[in-house]
């Protein structure tokens, strides 16, 4: 995800900056092909996607599913998530959870090109750099803050103020670009090749050290975005980089990218309620090459006939209102059905509960723990006041304790806190 920040920053960034600089920039004209883009999949995905679950999952389930697909629709799934589920957690009960990146950059797309066009208006074109480095410097910090101080990992993991720095890189990349007096007098063929191999380095070291345990984004977040953004200044004048870049293979996957992401999730998800317990391997994989499959035909037959080809014509508007009709049915629904008072649906609804809370488990992101970690987590919160504690702390096998201990040790005047998670790896604990 890092990765596509950073090259997302800089494509966006670069298309606005050219049309400026050309006096042809229109904000509207920049969001229609922002819909054009992002809408058509999204919609399919959605409309397919969506009933499929609805049949599978019970009446709790079937009622958060709509709430997120209004969160999906209205792209604020990053914000709702936060307090909901664990990306990283395999008993997340939201089959959409993985638009929480999709809305970081939607939010990116209404707010960026405004503020662009209102500086470079108002200040020059310089200060339209001024503006990405101080953003992107306010960003890291609150991403620090919020990450070695607050000890909040979902809030900075999730929300967009923590985020918008790794796009900011690419803004500031894609001006470095734009203006063209380092790639042109500065540097020289070296250099980039340099920067292109501690690029894909850095992004090798990504991939081998940094684990769902690691506080992320935090500082670790700057190996991949470096790494990224040593790659995009090393640009294609990098034999290294100008083979990587067109691969056969790995230009074929970057057309398919967008709608690989958006059906790669649901569809695993979907294998995971269908076939729950320890993964099934040979069915991951052919479900992995199915979702390749969808993606190729959707972009084939629907996102390259709407952006360049017989579908083009289609108005801009129509995509928001599809979109919007999905939001307004859905949220309608949720509206007009009341909560069954049915024992099935009060289970579901406990259950569904317990493993958010779990997902979310103060002792999962923890590589040291201690009595300060609960308090500002808020985990420190015993039912009886002044009265002795005790700690429950393991894998899935402690929490099953649970139930039993509770009552017990409420009886005899013990509060009972349990910090558990599946498959708990725990370093210290003080």
């Amino acid at each position: 995800v890092d990765i596509f920040f950073v090259i997302s920053g800089y494509l966006i960034t670069t298309i606005i900056l050219n049309h400026l600089y050309d006096d042809r920039f229109s904000i509207v004209d920049f969001w229609a092909r922002r819909i054009r883009r992002i809408f058509p999949t999204l919609i399919l995905m959605l409309g397919v996607m969506v009933p499929v679950f609805h049949f599978v999952f019970g009446p709790y389930l079937q009622r958060d599913l709509l709430r997120n697909t209004i969160r999906a629709a209205t792209f604020t799934s990053n914000l709702s998530n936060m307090r909901q589920a664990d990306y990283f957690g395999a008993q997340t009960l939201n089959p959409l959870l993985h638009l929480w990146s999709l809305s970081i950059e939607e939010q990116f797309y209404i707010f960026w090109p405004i503020l662009c066009l209102l500086v470079f208006k108002l200040a020059g074109r310089k200060s339209v750099k001024t503006m990405s480095l101080l953003i992107l410097l306010v960003s890291f910090a609150i991403n620090l803050v919020t990450i070695y101080y607050l000890e909040d990992i979902p809030a900075a993991f999730y929300y967009p103020h923590t985020r918008i720095w790794e796009l900011m890189v690419g803004a500031v990349l894609a001006q470095i670009a734009v203006t063209h007096t380092i790639h042109q007098s500065l540097l020289r063929q070296r250099i980039h090749s340099i920067a292109a191999i501690g690029g894909l380095l850095l992004l090798a070291i990504g991939f081998l050290t940094i684990r769902e345990i690691t506080y992320f984004p935090g500082y670790w977040a700057l190996i991949p975005v470096i790494g990224t953004s040593g790659l995009i200044f090393a640009n294609s004048n990098t034999g290294l980089v100008q083979k990587l870049v067109s691969n056969t293979i790995i230009v074929w996957f970057g057309s398919i990218s967008y709608a690989l992401y958006l059906w790669h999730f649901p569809l695993l998800f979907l294998l995971r309620q269908l076939r729950p317990g320890p993964t099934n391997k040979p069915l991951t994989i052919l479900l992995v090459l199915f979702s390749i499959l969808i993606a190729w035909l959707t972009t084939k037959f629907l996102e390259v006939p709407i952006r360049f080809g017989t579908l083009r014509r289609i108005r801009s508007r129509i995509y928001l209102i599809s979109l919007a009709a999905i939001g307004l049915i859905v949220s309608s629904f949720v509206i007009l059905v009341s909560e069954p008072d049915t024992d099935l649906y009060k289970l579901e609804k406990v259950e569904a509960e317990g493993q958010s809370k779990l997902n979310l488990d103060c002792l999962r992101y923890r590589k040291e723990i201690s009595v300060r970690t609960f308090i500002r987590q808020n985990c420190y919160e015993p039912s009886i006041k002044s009265q002795p504690i005790v700690f429950l702390v393991g894998d899935s096998h402690a929490a099953s304790l649970r139930l039993g201990l509770k009552p017990y040790l409420h009886s005899k005047n013990i509060n009972l806190l349990g910090s558990t998670v599946g498959v708990c790896m725990l370093r210290n604990f003080k």
